[in-house]
């Protein structure tokens, strides 16, 4: 199993537009407050009372905290989730698609353990470095245009970027089991975009409309969807974390049972 770790975060340095999508991040979350501060001073230059604007500037662009950018870890950019779950659906699926993963499960008493090697490097690895290239390129722009002071709330804010965290990694099994179970990279990007707009709920409210009328009692599945909980600025930590492992531990043990059982294609 060590070894297999060690081959994929290999291949995962070696990729190349892994880099690119780092690099996208950064640039992103840091031109984004940099635009915000030139599109406020055009909108209060335009105000007939010239004294107003500079309260309403100040209004607008007070110092940002580290609890803020480490709880946004992408500066309010959310389509940037989109960025991480489609390069983690091209990494899950790079040795299926160049017909490596015959080599290396014939090595191995369990195929499995090559999906949830793959799973742990992306998981881990990926989501974690994608997540702080975002911090550090908000870091960056707040720190051009607004200024960044340490609060109190540092641990909060912390705690929030954990909660994506795990949260992230519960929608990589789902993705996980799209790429290496199913061996459908087309459904696999298509739930990556979904999970990034936040588009579940198409899903998740014609469900929990049935449930409410079969039980005859209100029942919110929405609530409990890890997808809406990547974009929701407010979490509760427990739900958010039975929700994520519920969500996690579901579509690993599908994808093991599902890769033991299928030849290898």
């Amino acid at each position: 199993m060590l070894n297999l770790l060690k081959m994929d975060l290999f291949k995962l340095r070696k990729t190349k537009s892994y880099f690119v999508y780092c690099a996208v991040i950064f640039f992103i979350t840091m031109a984004f407050p940099i635009v915000l501060k030139i599109l406020v001073a055009l909108i209060t230059h335009s105000f007939t009372d010239v004294s107003e604007s500079p309260r309403q500037l100040e209004m607008v662009l007070h110092p940002c905290s580290m609890s803020e950018i480490f709880s946004d870890c992408f500066g309010g950019v959310f389509l940037l989730w989109i960025v991480v779950l489609v390069s983690a659906t091209n990494f899950l699926y790079l040795d299926l698609s160049g017909g490596f993963v015959k080599n290396i499960v014939g090595q191995i008493p369990y195929r499995s353990r090559a999906a949830i090697s793959k799973y742990i490097v992306v998981a881990v690895v990926h989501n974690l470095i994608l997540m702080l290239c975002g911090v550090l390129g908000t870091s960056v722009g707040m720190l051009t245009t607004r200024g960044i002071q340490f609060d109190d709330n540092i641990s909060d804010g912390l705690l929030y970027f954990l909660l994506k965290f795990l949260i992230a990694a519960s929608l990589t099994a789902v993705l996980l089991f799209c790429t290496t179970g199913l061996h459908n990279k087309t459904l696999s990007t298509v739930f990556s975009v979904i999970f990034g707009l936040g588009m579940m709920q198409m899903i998740y409210s014609p469900l929990s409309f049935g449930l409410s009328k079969l039980f005859n009692t209100d029942i919110n599945l929405i609530q409990y969807s890890p997808s809406m909980m990547l974009l929701s600025p407010v979490l509760d930590t427990a739900k958010a974390s039975i929700a994520s492992l519920a969500v996690l531990v579901l579509f690993l043990f599908l994808t093991v049972k599902l890769v033991d059982c299928q030849d290898t294609k």
